[in-house]
């Protein structure tokens, strides 16, 4: 939340956090230099006057939405269904936070939805590496169990083959 709200505030106002002799303040003075992809960061898009103009921001707004879906359905596998009432409640509020976000993404500078973007990408991907490195150690620890059991010697009781119920079963068919 701190890292929000410093975001918020220099967003809203860079131009008191930054030396007037920087050639940065210069740049922020003049709102046509400082866009991305044709959108102001400093803005939110509950503020843009046009429909036209707000597409991009809606985008934006809707990849937010979309990848902390995602990234709530990366969770949801793998702690997989649940019986337990609290997993569940935890599980509809997962899904509610995405609409939430999308929600205050509307009055929130554009700056701090590219952060939320940013970060739902990051944790996507740290997600998916975490999930491969946990099943490659699953299935190292799988071989090794089972070479375990290959390479461990027999204990049983060995039989005698007039013993075998089996082996003499064998037997009386092929007579």
């Amino acid at each position: 939340m701190p890292v929000w709200f410093a975001l918020f505030r220099v967003l809203r106002e860079p131009l008191l956090f930054i030396p007037k002799e920087a050639s940065l303040f210069t740049q922020l003075g003049d709102h046509s230099s400082v866009l991305f992809f044709t959108m102001d960061l400093q803005i939110p898009a509950s503020e843009i006057s046009t429909w036209i103009d707000r597409i991009p921001y809606l985008v934006l707004i809707l990849f937010v939405i979309l990848t902390a879906l995602y990234q709530q359905s990366q969770l949801t596998k793998k702690s997989g269904n649940s019986n337990n009432p609290q997993a569940q409640q935890m599980q509809m509020i997962g899904k509610i936070m995405p609409l939430f976000f999308g929600f205050i993404s509307w009055t929130l500078p554009s700056g701090l939805v590219v952060y939320f973007l940013t970060g739902n990408i990051f944790r996507i991907g740290q997600q998916a590496l975490i999930v491969k490195i946990e099943e490659n150690q699953q299935e190292k620890t799988d071989k090794k169990n089972l070479q375990e059991e290959d390479n461990k010697p027999d204990t049983s009781p060995i039989k005698d083959e007039k013993d075998d119920p089996r082996k003499n079963r064998k037997k009386r068919r092929r007579k």
